[in-house]
């Protein structure tokens, strides 16, 4: 006869059938909810940290204005070739009130080109205008700096051959030749191996009326035509004051007519100490105008009705229906965290 095998309950001295109670022990780690916290919340720092890297320019879009581009290839037919989306048809002569452009570059992928653009006014020896620029468009905003106007800022396409990028300029002041059909430039180049080959050159002139230079600080003076500015700050619905939003300023009829960016927006054009969302745009004295903050393909605000008096400053704020940043990572992370404290409170109490 086999020894009769005692049960787990006899071995471990557990009679009379009672089932020991086994002590549950809890696995070591990080619950749930700790879990989707501190993944929201690195999602929250690095969105953070991409604000802070972003360059002092962003890439914005805004409704495309009529150009004129006057293709001038080289006898080796590159087909690259680039074009402005967004120009303003006013400029400032005498305050220095920086404009901005939008271009677009298509060519071949991950390759080298470069753009300038400048005020031409007559005169081969006189510098007309200024670009902001560090050489190659890259974030770091200490080598940002104005040049003059033969400056040219080195890109490189994407894996489709595209590039796209603002380009802030602003006039010098000096007068071009009385009665010079002036223009404003912006030419694409590209690095052959030994030199620099022009592509094409987009331009804009004042007999054309799709680029005119005016006084916004006094009356007309020197066949220069006079105008004001509009000011002001974009904010959020909740009073936020929104940095590096550009500002468009339209007729009626949709033409562009000024472009600026809010502060704080990595450019040294003296506007800094008005504080954050502030703008400055300079346009010719007339009334019906249109003044929008985009941020990126967003339109974010709109104030209509706007008139523009010589020589003077008219005051616009513009509230924002929206960052334009979409719902952010902060915003998630409340709404989600709320959730979990109500579901923990009402279904986590502990069973009677």
């Amino acid at each position: 006869m086999y020894p009769q095998r005692k049960s787990i309950y006899e071995r471990k001295g557990m009679l009379n059938g009672h089932r020991p109670q086994i002590a549950r022990v809890k696995p070591m780690g990080i619950d749930l909810t700790t879990l989707i916290v501190l993944f929201l919340l690195g999602l929250l720092l690095a969105g953070g940290c991409y604000i802070l890297v972003s360059t002092p320019v962003p890439a914005l879009t805004a409704p495309k204005s009529n150009t004129t581009n006057t293709n001038t290839h080289g006898s080796n037919e590159i087909m690259a070739t680039g074009d402005v989306d967004v120009h303003p048809v006013y400029a400032a002569l005498d305050e220095n009130v920086p404009f901005a452009v939008r271009f677009t570059f298509t060519g071949n992928p991950n390759s080298l080109y470069c753009v300038g653009a400048w005020i031409y006014g007559g005169n081969t020896t006189a510098t007309y205008s200024q670009i902001w620029t560090n050489g190659n468009f890259s974030n770091t905003s200490a080598s940002w700096q104005w040049r003059n106007q033969s400056y040219y800022t080195n890109f490189i396409t994407n894996e489709s051959g595209v590039f796209s990028h603002w380009l802030v300029l602003r006039s010098t002041g000096t007068i071009p030749n009385s009665g010079y059909d002036y223009v404003l430039r912006v030419r694409f180049r590209e690095w052959n191996g030994s030199s620099w080959v022009t592509l094409n050159t987009v331009q804009y002139s004042y007999l054309n009326g799709t680029f005119v230079l005016i006084n916004v600080t006094q009356s007309g003076s020197n066949w220069i035509e006079s105008g004001g500015w509009i000011w002001g700050y974009v904010n959020s619905s909740t009073r936020t004051p929104l940095d590096n939003r550009v500002v468009v300023v339209k007729a009626s009829n949709g033409t562009v007519l000024g472009t600026a960016f809010t502060e704080i927006n990595g450019i040294d054009e003296g506007y800094d100490a008005n504080g954050s969302g502030y703008y400055k745009v300079a346009v010719k004295a007339g009334t019906d105008y249109i003044v929008e903050s985009w941020y990126d393909t967003e339109l974010i605000g709109t104030v209509a009705g706007v008139t523009v008096n010589g020589a003077q400053g008219t005051h616009v704020d513009i509230s924002a229906s929206s960052t334009g940043e979409g719902i952010t990572a902060f915003t998630i992370l409340l709404a989600l965290s709320g959730i979990l404290l109500i579901s923990r409170t009402k279904y986590g109490k502990k069973r009677q």
